[in-house]
């Protein structure tokens, strides 16, 4: 019976080259110095976090490391060249591998170097992105972060998402996040590392919100209380609404610029429920939190004259709920707005209503 060898047992140190060791159109794996690797200048993750779970490559290396030539690098991003001095391949996939080698003492590593990985920008940040994004501790910031570069290098993000199998959608709900506050974006990223913090699906419906740049961290912060807790709303909107002496210009000391020619004025934020139409049963909420509908509350005769004459006169109805602040373009924003303000049935009459309207003949 023969003897099981490990990828690692059947290559020496730096043998066979790189040239050698491709078989066909295939590149092969080789042992490559540790010290002539760089990791991606462009790597989407700030952070390589901690790297302990990695310690065990001074012995094996599960996974091989993803490279391409200097040479091919720097055809896309020629003003790394000084950064890149010294090293013959960059890391594409697998710098904490990299760096965890470095750390504990790993003298090579198993590499596939394909240099067409680098054949455009987007390619190769692709590949990167790709490698990170099921990773538990990629952060929804770094994830809207290398998506927005991605998209950059297309000619508008609709060329973006039609190149790379994406939905409008979903680029504009990851890119829109870095619109937040930075105070906000951290909050996210501390919730993602399992600590406290704003949740991804309040972040992605406070970034639906038009005039966000308006909207200082403080502000933003509220407009997410308000839209969860009702109660919250009123005080949100009297400290949305600028003074007297901000709308004459002279705000007090660390006060927001008040509204003028080309500033749209900051907007209340949206109730926390509202009708889907005139007409429709008030949404309110119960005591669970949680919304249910009810009738239109009619007065109750209080005299014999009133139960037994003619019917008194119902009091005018209430004005239709103003429409929420959404993009409406944006399909995501306003499904997580939907959510938000119907409860399940209603989500489901909903549909058919939607279903129906489509089901009829053009």
């Amino acid at each position: 019976m023969a003897r099981r060898e490990s990828l690692a047992s059947l290559l020496s140190p730096g043998q066979p080259t790189v040239a050698a060791a491709r078989t066909g159109d295939s590149p092969a794996a080789v042992l490559l110095p540790v010290t002539r690797l760089a990791p991606n200048p462009q790597n989407p993750r700030e952070d390589l976090g901690d790297l302990s779970d990695l310690k065990d490559i001074v012995g094996i290396q599960l996974q091989s490391v993803l490279a391409v030539t200097r040479g091919a690098y720097l055809r896309l991003w020629p003003e790394y060249g000084e950064a890149l001095r010294g090293v013959d391949h960059v890391i594409v996939n697998g710098c904490r591998r990299h760096a965890a080698a470095v750390r504990y003492g790993r003298p090579e590593l198993i590499t596939v170097v394909n240099d067409e990985v680098a054949a455009s920008r987007a390619r190769l940040r692709r590949a990167s992105l790709d490698e990170n994004a099921n990773r538990k501790d990629f952060d929804p910031i770094e994830e809207a972060r290398a998506v927005k570069a991605l998209v950059e290098e297309y000619e508008s993000a609709a060329a973006a998402a039609r190149a790379e199998g994406w939905s409008a959608a979903w680029v504009s709900q990851r890119t829109r996040l870095l619109l937040l506050a930075p105070e906000v974006q951290s909050s996210i990223r501390a919730r993602a590392a399992g600590g406290e913090g704003m949740s991804l699906r309040d972040a992605r419906w406070l970034a639906g919100r038009p005039n966000l740049a308006e909207l200082s961290a403080a502000r933003q912060f509220d407009a997410v209380a308000a839209m969860k807790e009702p109660a919250q709303a009123e005080r949100f909107a009297a400290s949305a609404t600028p003074s007297a002496a901000e709308a004459s210009g002279g705000g007090g000391d660390g006060g927001e610029a008040a509204a003028g020619p080309g500033r749209a004025p900051v907007s209340d934020p949206a109730p926390a429920y509202t009708a889907v139409y005139a007409g429709a049963d008030t949404m309110r909420p119960t005591s669970s939190g949680t919304a249910s509908a009810t009738s239109p509350v009619t007065a109750t005769p209080s005299s014999p004259r009133e139960r037994g004459g003619a019917p008194s006169p119902r009091p005018a109805p209430a004005a239709p709920a103003s429409p929420p602040d959404v993009n409406w373009a944006d399909l995501v924003a306003v499904t997580d707005m939907l959510c938000e303000r119907l409860g399940t049935a209603e989500l489901g009459g909903l549909l058919q209503l939607i279903a129906a309207r489509l089901a009829r003949p053009a």
